[in-house]
């Protein structure tokens, strides 16, 4: 869950078969409002999920075998756009995101 333009977001997810790129979004955690069933990037579990420059953030993952090194953000967490297909670092889950100084960071996790 991460907190973006007065709501709190919860994005994709899930176990194994059953992962999602549902978007969810609430303004008290208690009512929530499905955003998009299907958002651009594909369905994957342990990812990076950040707000960071005014936007929502997804990197890595995995899926079954496949590891991602893919970034994704989104103003409103319909209309996503992919800014890389491979970032530098390696494919990698489980990773945790944060902003500092400016800048977005990709901590830890496993590959």
């Amino acid at each position: 869950v991460v907190s973006h333009a007065g709501y709190m977001w919860l994005y994709g997810g899930g176990l194994g078969v059953n992962a999602t790129s549902e978007v969810w979004k609430s303004a008290d955690g208690s009512s929530w409002s499905l955003v998009t069933d299907s958002a651009a990037w594909e369905v994957r579990n342990v990812w990076s999920a950040v707000a960071f420059d005014n936007r929502l953030w997804v990197l890595g993952g995995y899926a079954g075998k496949r590891t991602f090194r893919d970034v994704w953000w989104s103003y409103d967490g319909v209309a996503w756009v992919k800014v890389l297909e491979e970032a530098h670092w390696g494919g990698r889950f489980g990773a945790r995101a944060v902003s500092f100084n400016n800048r977005l960071w990709v901590l830890v996790g496993s590959t």
